[in-house]
């Protein structure tokens, strides 16, 4: 039996958290790892993690099981900033259209088209609204919290050229070192209250410190990093028919970098909005 299969299937079934595998896989190999994941958890339709896409133009198996609670709980967090940003902009500038505005992404598509046919993904996010003219304006995004940049771009060439959407948002996010999952079994823990009140303690101590002195220290707690620093982060912003993309960095990250997402969405479907009308 062919290794990438073997793997792919291998951490399907240990479901190990904040892992993402890229193989490559025939069609047919693909529909046979397809129904063995299905036979695993038979309402994957309605779970997002694990989660099991495929690319069918460069025949690219994704696997990704459930990222950490920091990092979901970001990802949802920015869902929710879009798709505020997003309603507010047609509020403000087309307000017969708010009331058609939708959250995109979680289902899994299936119908793409030409090189991209045989291929599924369910996007991390997004919106759908109808414009004046009647047409669906959709708009993806794609964060790389477990992802490479060479990955976001084949999600982006998926989206645009295989399913027709308007706007494509690609985040790009580095953390050095990454968040992980602690490994150190807490099996001995004796007074539950006792170590519960040292944890608050030590978060506590580290936050005020981080407050006074205008800095971002990792929380320590038992010998283990409970979150990642966050280095660097970028957006493209793709439309078809565009070779080169619409690039806003943020080196000042944190809040600045959610206001950078909003201004993004602003200006992108203010762009589109101006097109269709």
């Amino acid at each position: 039996m062919d290794a990438n299969y073997i793997r792919a299937l291998n951490i399907l079934k240990s479901n190990p958290p904040e892992q993402r595998l890229d193989i490559q896989l025939p069609h047919a190999k693909y529909l046979r790892l397809e129904k063995a994941f299905f036979k695993l958890y038979p309402e994957s339709l309605e779970l997002r993690y694990p989660s099991l896409s495929y690319n069918s133009f460069t025949e690219t198996v994704t696997v990704v099981t459930c990222p950490g609670f920091i990092h979901q709980s970001a990802a949802l967090e920015l869902f929710f900033r879009i798709y505020e940003g997003a309603t507010q902009y047609l509020l403000t500038c087309r307000q017969e259209l708010a009331s058609t505005i939708l959250p995109y992404g979680s289902t899994t598509t299936d119908d793409f088209e030409g090189a991209f046919e045989w291929s599924t993904k369910q996007a991390d996010g997004g919106v759908r609204y109808t414009s004046t003219d009647g047409d669906k304006v959709t708009l993806i995004v794609e964060v790389g919290f477990s992802e490479e940049y060479t990955s976001l771009c084949r999600d982006k060439d998926m989206r645009i050229d295989g399913h027709g959407v308007n706007v494509f948002i690609l985040v790009c996010l580095t953390e050095k070192p990454r968040f992980k999952n602690p490994t150190t079994e807490y099996g001995d823990i004796g007074d539950v209250n006792a170590a519960t009140a040292l944890m608050r303690n030590s978060i506590s101590e580290t936050l005020g410190l981080n407050l006074s002195n205008n800095r971002h220290a990792l929380f320590l707690y038992r010998s283990h990093k409970w979150a990642g620093e966050l280095k660097d982060a970028f957006i493209e912003i793709w439309r078809p028919g565009i070779s080169i993309s619409s690039k806003y960095v943020s080196r000042i990250i944190r809040l600045t970098f959610v206001k950078l997402i909003l201004t993004c969405i602003t200006l992108h479907l203010g762009s589109r909005m101006r097109s269709s009308v």
